[in-house]
């Protein structure tokens, strides 16, 4: 037998170094593929930390709901009290204060509380255009508490500032929506709206970057209503849960005076109560419960529930007067039956 040719040696080292070097291609490709999908895989489980991280902060948060008494409905514990805390889980439920019954005369559609204001603006489109144009293109510059299209707010602020924003912020406070979305807010402590500078919550960084914007205060600064957010979580990757940064929580308990006259004071999460799971809700019970106040406070509308006209406001009211009701009746059966008890 005769021994391989050269050409014959070479054609075969050839066609092996071209297998062993397509080899080493697809090894490199492979190693990619692994390190991205290792890489995403990372991420997906940093991102699914960081979402429950930010729930039990959310949920850690005490519920309440701070507003002046409402006798006869929802009396408070002092004749004269300004502010009380009352039961958050007491609070009437959105849906049941809309939901659609047999017989009524106006059906309500149900806010939907997406961050855009639409279940306000829509209905005044008319009326914000004519605005518009009455108002034309006049700058009003002497008026220190409107810039950057807002209104109501810090003479301070600066364009960083204005970038912390939410969006449901700069709507709320823009200067032209600002009165349309307020203005059936007639508070009964003459609480106003008021965007004041953001206070960063900087204890909990860089794992969080908490935000709390003071947007809703009382005259006389016994107590300050902020939106509460998370700048690290959009909205895309947590699926706007409460508290990231497209739908702040609101909470309140501590007012903006305390911090003003103590700027060594560092706010933590555990000083602040929850109020509302977004900024449009609160906004909506406010006014609901501004609006029943002067309905039903035995010095001024002295109503009863029933003859209010506006339906979702007799479903609230009526949802407080059988809750009270059914309190007293507690109380009575508790009461007869120690009299019971001592008798024996």
């Amino acid at each position: 037998m005769s021994p391989p040719s050269a050409s014959s040696s070479s054609s075969s080292e050839q066609q092996e170094a071209s297998v062993l070097g397509k080899r080493s291609n697809d090894q490199v490709e492979n190693s990619k593929e692994e390190d991205s999908s290792e890489s995403q895989s990372k991420k997906a489980t940093s991102s699914s930390n960081m979402e429950q991280s930010l729930k039990n902060h959310i949920d850690s948060l005490v519920k309440s709901w701070y507003f002046t008494p409402m006798p006869p409905i929802r009396p408070g514990v002092g004749e004269y009290t300004t502010y009380e805390c009352f039961s958050y889980d007491e609070l009437p439920k959105i849906e049941d204060i809309y939901k659609s019954e047999e017989g009524d005369e106006c059906q309500f559609k149900q806010p939907s509380f997406d961050g855009t204001w639409e279940w306000k603006l829509k209905s005044m489109k008319e009326q914000i255009e004519e605005f518009k144009q009455l108002r034309g293109n006049e700058k009003r510059k002497n008026n220190k508490r409107e810039k950057f299209g807002l209104t109501q707010i810090d003479p301070t602020y600066t364009q960083s500032d204005v970038d912390l924003l939410p969006p449901v912020l700069k709507v709320l406070f823009n200067d032209v929506y600002f009165h349309f979305l307020t203005s059936d807010i007639e508070s009964p402590t003459a609480c106003y709206f008021s965007l004041m500078k953001p206070i960063p919550l900087s204890s909990y960084s860089p794992k969080h970057e908490f935000c709390l914007v003071p947007f809703f205060n009382d005259q006389q600064s016994c107590l300050t209503w902020f939106a509460l957010f998370d700048r690290k979580a959009s909205k895309e990757e947590f699926n706007n849960m409460p508290g990231c940064f497209e739908n702040p929580i609101v909470v309140t308990g501590i007012s903006i005076a305390d911090l003003e006259d103590d700027d060594s004071q560092v706010v933590k999460l555990d000083d602040l109560q929850f109020q509302a799971p977004s900024i449009e809700e609160f906004v909506w019970r406010t006014a609901v419960e501004s609006n029943l106040w002067m309905c039903v406070h035995p010095q001024c509308g002295k109503m009863k529930p029933i003859d209010i006209k506006y339906k979702p406001g007799q479903r609230y009211a009526l949802h407080y007067e059988n809750l009270q009701k059914a309190k007293q009746s507690t109380t009575q059966k508790q009461d007869e039956k120690k009299e019971e008890e001592t008798k024996q």
